[in-house]
């Protein structure tokens, strides 16, 4: 069976074309999602615990019984039935066995789906499943890939966004599903009704909000400028942002500032340096200035700052601001340590 992209996973189901099986693997499981929901809605599954046309199962607790019955099933009211494992990588090996048999001839009823970081490309169950099955690879998307993703996120909710308006939204947020994800739904709530999402609506809702002091925020520390980061910090805390979200911003700041850093003069193209990173060419070269304040040791020395900060977030019984602060002079200086 062939390797799918997301879109032409979309268009086959759109033209009714299934596959006994389906596999979802890789690091980007919010891609996986994005399929089993396009899967539901196709089929007419609701997200009811007791839909009769839907079993999910996690690769630990899937066993033999559960889930061969669950596939022998026949649907209540015709249509087919979804079958789900999760963590499929954690499967045993005797359910592998029986999933090998099974793919050898699928009932017509029943669509398995696998979902799983990663899978041992020698085991007979990722043979029969690259044979027998839809393979969709969860990766990181690219930059030019962003736009289209945020069009088909608006479509599920019957809605449309201009060309303009998603390229824009992913020149501010970049490749991070889950940001996207965070975006759209202030968009949603700023449109109301509305069923088209233009340019202005996301220059008003996000680019003038707290996602653009983030971006401030990133650039500052990137920078190394103590007092306008600390000064952005507190405008977001005051906005009410979550601080852990502000963290998961940084530390992505931060890793995309060593991925530059590891080719810095061996990639000199704007565009070679994008597509590697992941971000437009537009911020592309602003990555490469930045990882130039730092060696590559500080950058490296800055993820032990990130992990200390998210157990004090998380356990502390301080302001939340504290650790933050803390963590940011400690990145604005020459090297980054919390001790």
């Amino acid at each position: 069976m062939p390797k799918f992209t997301v879109q032409q996973f979309e268009d086959a189901l759109k033209q009714e074309k299934f596959f006994p099986a389906y596999l979802f693997f890789g690091a980007e499981l919010h891609i996986a999602r994005h399929g089993l929901h396009v899967m539901k809605e196709k089929l007419g599954i609701s997200n009811m615990h007791d839909d009769l046309s839907y079993s999910a199962y996690s690769g630990v607790e899937a066993s033999v019984e559960k889930v061969m019955g669950a596939l022998k099933t026949f649907p209540f009211l015709g249509g087919k039935n979804l079958i789900v494992i999760r963590d499929a990588h954690k499967l045993s090996k005797e359910m592998q066995a029986h999933l090998v048999d099974y793919l050898q001839k699928p009932f017509e009823h029943s669509l398995l789906v696998l979902i799983a970081e990663k899978l041992d490309g020698r085991s007979k169950l990722f043979a029969a499943l690259q044979k027998q099955s839809a393979v969709i690879e969860c990766k990181a998307l690219y930059a030019n890939q962003v736009p289209s993703w945020i069009a088909s996120q608006v479509r599920q909710q019957k809605r449309q966004i201009s060309h303009e308006a998603a390229r824009y939204l992913a020149d501010l947020v970049g490749t991070d599903l889950s940001q996207i994800d965070q975006a759209l739904e202030r968009l949603f709530l700023f449109v109301g009704k509305r069923p088209l999402i233009e340019l202005s609506d996301v220059e008003m809702a996000i680019a003038e909000t707290s996602q653009r002091s983030v971006f401030e925020l990133t650039n500052n520390i990137g920078e190394k400028k103590l007092s306008k980061s600390l000064s952005v910090l507190t405008t977001l805390l005051h906005q009410g942002e979550a601080p852990v979200m502000i963290l998961g911003m940084v530390a992505r700041h931060f890793r995309l500032l060593t991925k530059a850093k590891e080719v810095e003069g061996r990639m000199r193209q704007s565009a070679d340096l994008a597509r590697y990173l992941g971000v437009h060419p537009f911020f592309a070269k602003d990555y490469l200035a930045q990882a130039q304040h730092y060696s590559l040791e500080e950058l490296k020395q800055a993820f032990h700052a990130f992990a200390w900060c998210d157990r004090e977030l998380k356990t502390t019984r301080l302001t939340k601001d504290k650790p933050l602060e803390k963590l940011i002079i400690s990145l604005c200086h020459k090297r980054p340590s919390v001790n």
